[in-house]
């Protein structure tokens, strides 16, 4: 059983770990995070704590990738100081926790284009629902609401597993 991990940043993103040969979702995690206050304005951001956890667990599991998508930032965007923090937090959860994880930073055009998949959200959750079928559920919140940043992490798994490793799923 190969397993990669597939990561997915932001505050809304998740962490999936995928049975690459079977094309099957082994655990998917929401990205961690904490209430901050930073001045008179309470703020979500990244749990280090609980990432660094799950990071481990990707190792305990025997991951042998983790693919991770490489944010995008675009002249005067809000937030885009806090998307860096995260990416460099997930970079360097990934490396202190096991060095020999390989870590592979993927644009979200290239990874979304070889799974064709449109930029749009909702496509990634459709086409999550298509490659995971058993897992379709794990898509969709407590009131049906699409969760793409876990469709997204598992197709960065999927993905990953592909042009990383030459695995072409069974399923």
């Amino acid at each position: 059983m190969t397993i990669v991990a597939g990561i997915d940043l932001g505050l809304h993103g998740a962490i999936t770990a995928i049975n690459a040969e079977e094309r099957r979702i082994l655990w998917i995690e929401d990205m961690p995070t904490l209430e901050v206050v930073v001045g008179r304005k309470t703020r979500r951001s990244i749990d280090v704590h609980r990432l660094l956890n799950l990071l481990q667990s990707l190792s305990d599991t025997g991951c042998v990738l983790a693919v991770v998508e490489q944010p995008g930032y675009r002249p005067g965007q809000m937030g885009a100081g806090t998307v860096g923090q995260g990416f460099g937090m997930i970079l360097m959860g990934c490396f202190a926790v096991d060095p020999a994880v390989r870590t592979e930073v993927v644009s979200a055009s290239g990874w979304k284009a070889s799974l064709k998949i449109p930029a749009a959200k909702a496509a990634a959750v459709k086409r999550a629902v298509a490659l995971f079928p058993a897992s379709a559920h794990l898509f969709y919140g407590p009131k049906n609401g699409p969760l793409d940043g876990r469709a997204e992490s598992a197709l960065l798994g999927l993905f990953g597993a592909q042009r990383y490793l030459g695995i072409r799923s069974a399923a």
